[in-house]
């Protein structure tokens, strides 16, 4: 007789008392286990599925409000961010600049910022927007060591506020073993209040 069988006249002995009782242990106890993982599981698995069906009628009913121009946009380029306004460009750069300088022991250097270019009407018209979109430019002069200037270059560089250097000088000062350096920093911003479809 085998270990199973052998389970299932033992208990086919019992008083149905405990049977009843045996059964009910078991029955919690499968149930606590499927509750706790497959059902845990397919819970997390149908409430992601909702979120995504969510997001996907939310862009479908979007769709249907925008105008032809930026539907085409889309599909060309893809999704547009629109920068934000040249204050919040110039404040974005200002902390990127900050930042760097704090990161990589520039204690004293000056900062400005202007206007550069505007990009075409008709680029600011395919995105679907009424302000245009300009270049802001905020210029950086600082003295470092080649290490720090090497460093605060790779910070401006990789944040987000920082669309492109447009222009690095540095001058070799032989006296104070240092590089006197003048880059230009590169952000895209809205001109005016930006209104979007």
């Amino acid at each position: 007789m085998s270990v199973v069988q052998d389970a299932i006249a033992r208990f086919h002995a019992q008083r149905p008392l405990v049977r009843a009782g045996i059964s009910v242990v078991a029955a919690l106890v499968a149930y606590t286990f499927l509750d706790d993982y497959p059902w845990a599981l397919a819970r997390s698995w149908s409430a992601e599925a909702d979120h995504v069906q969510k997001v996907l009628h939310e862009g479908a009913r979007n769709e249907e409000d925008l105008p032809g121009k930026v539907r085409d946009a889309i599909a060309v380029y893809g999704r547009l961010d629109l920068p934000g306004s040249e204050a919040e460009g110039a404040n974005a750069l200002s902390i990127a600049v900050k930042d760097a300088a704090k990161k990589n022991k520039v204690s004293s250097y000056t900062f400005q910022t202007r206007t550069g270019g505007k990009l075409p009407k008709a680029a600011s018209d395919a995105a679907g927007i009424t302000s245009r979109v300009e270049r802001l430019i905020g210029e950086v002069n600082f003295v470092a060591s080649p290490q720090d200037t090497f460093g605060f270059i790779q910070s401006l560089e990789s944040s987000p506020a920082v669309d492109a250097l447009g222009s690095v000088r540095m001058d070799w000062d032989d006296k104070a073993k240092k590089l006197s350096v003048r880059l230009m920093a590169e952000a895209w911003v809205t001109a005016g209040k930006a209104k979007t479809p």
